[in-house]
């Protein structure tokens, strides 16, 4: 059986970006495809192509919103970000990829593969804590 982290390291093989791992994990969890969904939102990728708010981070949003749209918009989307935000201020010093990779896209090689993974799992417990 495939962990949680195996998968999101193969997503990112088959050249996935960030938001497109979360909704692909999240579309997995619930046991379905939808590979037109995924391709959709790799414009979110790398900070809406703009370095502004980390598409894993809003990936994760949409996959919520899988799930149950009204319990995303009013508790899971909130509770998530709070947490995200006090982490990633914490550890990176804000939530925008350019703040993430300190001013340099290169870097993502090197801090988005674990980034993703703390991510989702944060994610997870929200869809855990939620009935999920």
């Amino acid at each position: 059986m495939t962990t949680d982290q195996e998968r999101i390291r193969e997503l990112r093989q088959e050249g996935y970006c960030c938001a497109q791992v979360m909704v692909a994990m999240g579309l997995e969890k619930l046991g379905e495809e939808n590979p037109q969904m995924i391709e959709a939102v790799s414009p979110l990728c790398a900070g809406a192509r703009s370095g502004l708010l980390c598409g894993a981070v809003s990936g994760a949003c949409i996959m919520f919103g899988l799930y149950d749209k009204q319990l995303a918009n009013q508790k899971m989307v909130p509770e998530f970000m709070a947490h995200i935000k006090e982490e990633f201020d914490e550890t990176y010093g804000g939530t925008d990829c350019l703040c993430i990779l300190k001013g340099d896209m290169q870097n993502r090689f090197q801090t988005c593969p674990s980034l993703i993974e703390r991510v989702y799992e944060i994610a997870a417990q929200v869809l855990e804590a939620n009935g999920f």
